[in-house]
């Protein structure tokens, strides 16, 4: 079987087989990046501070965790730190405090200004299964939060409350 694509060129079934092959791998490279869930939420603590709260999924491990200002693909002026061999999984992170079992890998996000969006995200797994999550928020986002309120969500920033949050789901927990 051959097939004229253009005038001059003509392309054979063996051709057409490694475009097919080709085009199946880019799909499968590009569908194996997970989609962020809402596995993380953020609300303010008893001092006023950004406090980033993790979904309580069963087997969870986070390998890294950053704050940085939106709008830098280079996360240029970020706060950003990586889980030590195997350590313990963490629930909550205070922003601007390294966790035991973590370490700081760039601290150029000295603090947290008024009217700057900023982008949280925690990259991890269940079973090798990749599970990621993000959270966009500002400083006045935290600051009208109310008493058992978080901001949570992947993509779409939503105020829920703390204890619904925490309850987690199959959903929200599957890589």
């Amino acid at each position: 079987m051959t097939i004229v694509i253009r005038e001059g060129f003509k392309a054979g079934t063996r051709t057409i087989g490694f475009i097919l092959i080709g085009c199946g791998m880019m799909y499968g490279a590009t569908a194996c990046t997970p989609e962020p869930k809402a596995i993380l939420a953020v609300e303010r603590s008893a001092a006023g501070a950004p406090r980033l709260l993790v979904a309580p999924c069963s087997g969870y491990r986070a390998r890294s965790l950053s704050v940085f200002h939106d709008g830098n693909s280079d996360h240029s002026n970020s706060w950003r730190l990586f889980s030590v061999g195997g350590s313990k999984s963490i629930d909550a992170v205070d922003f601007l405090v390294t966790p035991p079992g973590w370490e700081v890998d760039e601290s150029t996000l000295p603090e947290l200004r008024e009217s700057e969006k900023y982008t949280a995200k925690i990259d991890g797994s269940i079973k090798g299964k990749g599970l990621d999550g993000r959270i966009s928020f500002t400083l006045e986002d935290l600051q009208s939060l109310g008493d058992g309120e978080v901001l949570a969500g992947a993509w779409d920033t939503r105020v829920v409350s703390r204890a619904d949050f925490l309850k987690g789901g199959s959903k929200q927990c599957k890589p």
